[in-house]
């Protein structure tokens, strides 16, 4: 898996880098991932999104300025999606959500409880 980063500073990179491949091991340890670039925006609207840009490369987009724990949830529930695309567990990139709210959508539900294991975990490790 290469890691590619975009406007985002050293210790940025550093908590993401080490963020992902610790999601990659707990969630896709056995499938192989090309490429995740991820771009710190400024005056995003939201902490994170992502989007696939090939069959197995991501684009994650991550709020600038997050404090740690925001980026590392951030980063977990973005690589959760990942998960559920390279799984083919939902087609989250064609699916029209405008009759269901946000937080009640499969995914989302799931991505928000893993955000929280995997980050439980991780602070357990570090």
């Amino acid at each position: 898996m290469y890691i590619e980063f975009e406007k985002t500073n050293k210790k940025e990179k550093d908590i993401i880098e080490n963020a992902l491949w610790f999601a990659k091991g707990e969630l896709l340890p056995r499938h192989k991932l090309e490429e995740i670039t991820v771009e710190s925006v400024k005056d995003f609207d939201i902490d994170a999104d992502c989007y696939d840009t090939d069959d197995r490369s991501f684009h994650i987009r991550v709020k600038k300025g997050l404090n740690v724990e925001d980026l590392l949830t951030a980063i977990f529930h973005e690589f959760v999606h990942i998960k559920q695309h390279v799984r083919n567990e939902y087609d989250l990139f064609s699916i029209n959500n405008d009759n269901v709210d946000y937080f009640d959508r499969p995914y989302e539900i799931e991505a928000f409880r893993v955000q929280e294991e995997l980050l439980e975990e991780y602070n357990n490790v570090a």
